[in-house]
């Protein structure tokens, strides 16, 4: 049984969760080239952000992340997540947490819709954002540098509702 935890903005909770980050297949399915350790510490950091673990029972460190950033009651912000093992992938051990960490972003945060931004070819992530409701929005063309080629940006959008 998978469960969701807040992390504290401490060292001991985050840097765990950067390094994983920061792994090739991490790194270049959320990230460009450019993203490196001092940019994830500010983004992570950041007043504006709240990140959840997530977690399995008997299993002290997350096997991966949500979290978000640009969080301002009544407002939109931006979704990221990551499974940080290719075997935890595609098993669906983040479906059943979506429902809790939204009414916690909702009731906490009063927050009334969410953006996700995917790397174009990234389908796993789309086909998950879409079966959690997200619309697709929009495409940034050439908007990213990884690995060392410019992609494209697809923008997704979800109405949480609340208040």
């Amino acid at each position: 049984m998978a469960g969701i935890k807040k992390l504290e903005k401490k060292p001991e909770h985050l840097t765990y969760v950067i390094h994983n980050l920061l792994k090739p297949d991490c790194r270049y399915s959320m990230f460009d080239d450019m993203v490196g350790w001092n940019d994830l510490v500010a983004l992570l950091y950041s007043p504006g952000t709240v990140v959840y673990g997530l977690f399995e029972k008997g299993r002290p460190t997350p096997f991966g992340v949500v979290f978000f950033t640009d969080v301002n009651p009544y407002r939109s912000c931006c979704l990221w997540a990551c499974i940080f093992n290719k075997e935890d992938r595609g098993k669906g051990k983040i479906k059943p947490l979506v429902d809790l960490i939204k009414a916690d972003m909702v009731n906490t945060y009063k927050l009334h819709s969410v953006v996700s931004r995917v790397i174009d070819g990234n389908e796993a992530s789309i086909k998950f954002l879409k079966s959690l409701g997200f619309k697709f929005v929009g495409k940034k063309e050439e908007y990213m540098f990884v690995k060392g080629k410019y992609v494209d940006l697809l923008e997704f959008y979800l109405v949480l509702g609340g208040e």
